[in-house]
């Protein structure tokens, strides 16, 4: 979507794709990426996700990069932690203990920005991009953080036709999406019925949650 569809949710506070809880897939599917503490991990697309707290907890390196500086400052404020903030060029960049955050548009982070990068958790970003965008998306993650990673990739499709966030996507794109660099694990594949309220009024009547490990 385009910046100000992103920028005007977190602006009118329609954030109810935000989970209020740590993933509970993270949770039981982080041990897959094989880290260690001081590892570095890059989340994309992180809004104010404490999926980043509980990753940092675990002694893990964090490196989100989000676009919405009205995400980033809320971040620290729940978290109540100061953060020393630096402008850059393409972003402002938080940093508190082992966290940073980039507010800025992900299509201008490049590789020099980065540490080296030993594994991702893309929390459900692939499906907040349109499919015109998801092929750009993941080109430009390879060139980042390159292939040497793990990646822990949460995806949702379904049937119906959806017109906004959260987009579906197959099992046969995520294929076509990494399939030339990586190794493509299916660790979760859950079909419900059991919708939420935000995602039927967006066109689910019934969708597969989905996990994968890519390598």
């Amino acid at each position: 979507m385009e910046e100000k569809f992103w920028l005007a949710k977190w602006q009118t506070n329609d954030i109810a794709f935000h989970e209020q809880d740590v993933n509970a897939d993270l949770i039981t599917y982080i041990a897959k990426l094989n880290l260690k503490p001081g590892d570095n991990i890059f989340v994309p697309l992180c809004g104010k996700t404490k999926d980043i707290v509980w990753l940092a907890e675990l002694g893990f390196h964090v490196i989100g990069v989000e676009l919405s500086a009205i995400a980033c400052d809320d971040f620290f404020t729940e978290l109540n932690a100061i953060p020393h903030i630096t402008k850059q060029p393409n972003f402002i960049k938080y940093q508190h203990n082992n966290i940073e955050l980039f507010c800025g548009d992900i299509f201008n982070l490049t590789n020099s920005d980065l540490p080296i990068i030993q594994a991702v958790y893309d929390c459900k970003a692939l499906i907040a991009l349109p499919a015109d965008l998801r092929k750009k998306y993941v080109a430009h993650l390879v060139a980042c953080v390159g292939t040497k990673v793990k990646i822990l990739l949460l995806t949702r499709d379904t049937n119906c036709q959806v017109k906004s966030p959260a987009f579906p996507v197959s099992p046969t794109e995520v294929n076509s999406l990494y399939g030339s660099n990586f190794d493509i694990q299916q660790l979760k594949c859950l079909s419900t019925t059991d919708i939420p309220e935000r995602l039927i009024k967006k066109g689910y009547a019934e969708m597969t949650d989905y996990v994968y490990l890519i390598s």
